[in-house]
């Protein structure tokens, strides 16, 4: 996406809201210096009217011309004697001029037409805000992660330890997030309680943020709840937007899908938010505790097909981590 344009109107409105308040502190400390320092106020507005005297010199006499060199002096002196003025009376020139948050753009967001890396970061930020997993992305990232958890004995239906298994797994995770781009592969994850579905997720979600994309964590009954909501509302609503927000972000996490209450409505629901978000190239994760062979039982054939064939499958195994440890990982 990564912001829609009404995200982007609403960072940029907060800049100029920033912008003019820090103008107009400027404008109550210069007032007070003024009335304290009237001859500063005298000397400034010489300084301003000899500037323009050599602007205008530069233009109609050239910037060689005689006329330019007194025109430059004359400014030159005024604003050595404005410097020695500040010095003797104490005054920080500073206090003079507007103190921007961000000076590198003054907090207009832009360097030319380039974003200012303030606007980046702040894009993240509302980003973050908006996925549900500001807080829990703290901990919950691959600098957290660990393969402590699984175990190393050999794994008949894996050929391999679950811990070895687990580490393809997490490197394939990894580079999954560290490369997102919109419209990656979908991600389908399955597997017993607590054997680390939600986590990798998590993972995931942090390295798509930080790199500026869209990340929308819910859970399959807030999912459900949300979609039946935008039934009743219409898409200017806050929970039409919520709604077209499932669909458009980039990348849509639906985690324990299988702990609702399947329903006619649900499963009609969830192949309408398959279909419509796999038809327009964008990314979902979805874990789940059922089986493959469960999707079809519970959310019939043409929803299993559709996570069967479009999404890439992450079986995990193991223990449930949360027996291993007071900690999630």
């Amino acid at each position: 996406m990564p912001l829609t344009n009404r995200q982007h109107d609403e960072l940029m409105h907060r800049y100029s809201e920033r912008r003019f308040a820090h103008m107009n502190e400027r404008d109550r400390r210069a007032a007070k210096i003024y009335r304290d320092c009237p001859e500063l106020w005298n000397l400034d507005e010489k300084i301003q009217d000899a500037s323009a005297a050599a602007a205008r010199a530069a233009v109609l006499s050239g910037r060689d011309s005689e006329a330019a060199r007194l025109a430059g002096e004359k400014l030159q002196s005024l604003r050595s004697e404005r410097k020695e003025l500040l010095g003797r009376r104490g005054i920080d020139p500073a206090d003079l001029e507007v103190q921007y948050t961000c000076p590198d753009c003054k907090d207009t967001g832009y360097i030319g037409p380039n974003k200012c890396h303030c606007l980046k970061q702040a894009e993240i930020d509302l980003l973050y805000a908006q996925s549900n997993l500001k807080k829990v992305l703290e901990k919950e990232n691959f600098d957290h992660f660990s393969l402590d958890y699984y175990s190393r004995e050999y794994n008949p239906e894996l050929k391999k330890s679950n811990y070895d298994y687990m580490k393809i797994v997490e490197e394939e995770c990894r580079d999954y997030g560290t490369h997102f781009r919109p419209g990656a592969q979908s991600l389908l994850f399955t597997g017993t309680t607590g054997v680390g579905k939600t986590f990798l997720s998590h993972c995931i979600a942090r390295e798509v943020l930080d790199r500026g994309f869209s990340v929308l964590y819910v859970t399959a009954v807030e999912l459900f709840d949300t979609l039946s909501r935008h039934l009743r509302y219409d898409r200017g609503s806050a929970d039409g937007q919520d709604a077209e927000y499932l669909m458009t972000c980039d990348l849509l996490i639906i985690d324990d899908l299988g702990s609702e209450m399947a329903t006619q409505y649900t499963i009609s629901e969830l192949f309408y938010c398959l279909n419509e978000r796999l038809s327009a190239g964008r990314s979902m994760i979805i874990s789940t505790n059922l089986k493959v062979n469960d999707l079809r039982e519970v959310y019939t054939e043409r929803i299993a097909s559709r996570l069967i064939n479009g999404f890439e499958i992450f079986p995990l195994y193991g223990r449930d981590i949360r027996y291993l440890t007071s900690d999630v990982f």
